[in-house]
Parts: structure tokens; sequence; C-alpha cells
């Protein structure tokens, strides 16, 4: 005699187990005990600078390997991806940030014992004051789009127009081939320009100081990790963000 054992064994239904209550019950108690990966926090930076942006955000992740770092070269990148993204922080100029009202400060930049820098007037051969730029054609570094920016040079230097760059090494061919007047530019700006040209440069310091770069936060939440990040750079990332040192607020 044979004996069929499957017809003793209970019939199963995998699209029925699938679709029952139990399965259901299962499945909230697994996914409910697996860890779910926490996305790293993100830091926004832009500061003008002849050092390529690739070069320093691969030197800043270095020092901050738990945070998630984008550095651009230009500001529109740098106002574009912050539209699409949000991040968590951002290290730039106050005038840059000032726009993002719902960012709180974490810390200020600070050069020579002050938390801003003097602005030059910049030309070949003869140095140019505030005078003699009346009506004339100023080089600057856009940091804030073509309409304030235009406003924002008008309100600081009077009469004159600009002509816009998006990276501060672009500022040298103005002055080579004559497309402007004068350059202003800040004293961080300044010094990079000096040092890539054998043009004889005449400057004139102006009266001017905008803020130095600075660190603000989306939410308290990142407030440990982002400080961390930045006490741990280094002199010479602090030099491309043209600061010396951090002072943390409060």
């Amino acid at each position: 005699m044979i004996f069929d054992f499957q017809s003793y064994l209970p019939k199963f239904s995998l699209v029925g187990f699938i679709s029952s209550p139990i399965f259901a019950v299962l499945a909230i108690l697994l996914f409910a005990g697996t860890p779910q990966a926490i996305a790293a926090p993100t830091l926004h930076i832009f500061n003008p600078s002849y050092t390529k942006a690739h070069t320093m955000q691969k030197k800043i992740s270095a020092f901050c390997p738990n945070i998630e770092v984008s550095v651009y070269g230009k500001a529109k990148d740098f106002r574009k991806r912050n539209q699409l993204s949000p991040p968590a922080a951002m290290i730039s100029l106050p005038i840059v940030i000032k726009q993002y009202s719902e960012y709180t400060l974490l810390a200020k930049g600070k050069k020579n014992q002050s938390f801003d820098q003097i602005y030059y007037l910049v030309a070949v051969d003869k140095a140019p004051t505030m005078d003699t730029i009346v009506g004339k054609q100023i080089g600057v570094i856009d940091l804030l789009g073509r309409k304030p920016m235009t406003e924002l040079t008008k309100t600081l230097l009077g009469d004159v127009t600009i002509k816009r760059v998006g990276k501060a090494e672009d500022l040298l061919p103005l002055l080579n081939f004559k497309a402007v007047d004068a350059l202003f530019i800040s004293e961080s700006d300044l010094s990079d320009l000096k040092s890539t040209t054998q043009l004889n440069l005449q400057t004139t310091k102006t009266s001017i100081r905008l803020g130095l770069p600075i660190t603000v936060l989306l939410e308290q939440k990142n407030k440990s990790a982002i400080q961390q990040c930045i006490a741990a750079f280094d002199n010479s990332t602090n030099n491309y963000l043209s600061v010396e040192k951090w002072s943390v607020s409060p």
C-alpha cells in the first residue's frame, strides 16, 4: 500500500498568506526593528577665491567626515542649489546669506580682530578714487545676481555701472583687456589678485567694510555636528574662507 503523505499536509497558499492580517503584523514588527539610515547633515559653502571649489570640497570633507559638504565657485550655483535642496547649514558672506531668513547664526568669521574686511578700488598704473570712478564701469564679483548686485554697488559707490564676473579668477582679464576702469574688491581678493599678475596695480583703500563669512544653521539639532566641523578647519581652510578663526554664538 502506498501512502500519499501530501494528502495529510495542510494546504498552504503564499498569496493568501501575504494578504492576511498575520503577514501585515509580522511585516510591521520586522521593519520597526530595522534601524533606518540617518542622512548626514548638509553644508553648502560659497566664498570668492582663486582656489578651485572642488579642491576645497575634498579638503573640507576630510575634516568633516560626518557632514555632506558642497563647495561652490559661483554664487549663482550656490543660490540654485540652496533653492532646490535647503542645506542644514551654510557658510558664506553675510550679504549673501541675508536672504535666507529662516537660518540662525552659529559662528562669525574673524580676522585681524575684526568681523569685517576693507574693500579696495583697483586699477592699472593710476590709482582710482571715489571721485574719479563716477560714471565709470567697475568690475565686481557677482554675489547676489544682476539686479541686487547693481543696487548694492550703486549704494556703496554711487553713480557707476558694473560688469559682473562669476569667479574671482575672472577679475584679472577685466583689467588685462581694459573691459573696466577699475575693480571693487575685498582685501582678501586683492591679495590673491596681486599674487597672480605682474600688472602695475594701483589701489585705493575705501572706507567701506563688509562682513567676513558666517556660518548659519537651519535646525538646532545639527548645531553640534556643524560646530565640530568648523572647529576642525586648519589654517589654509580658514584662509580660503578669508578668516583666521571662528567666534561661536552663545
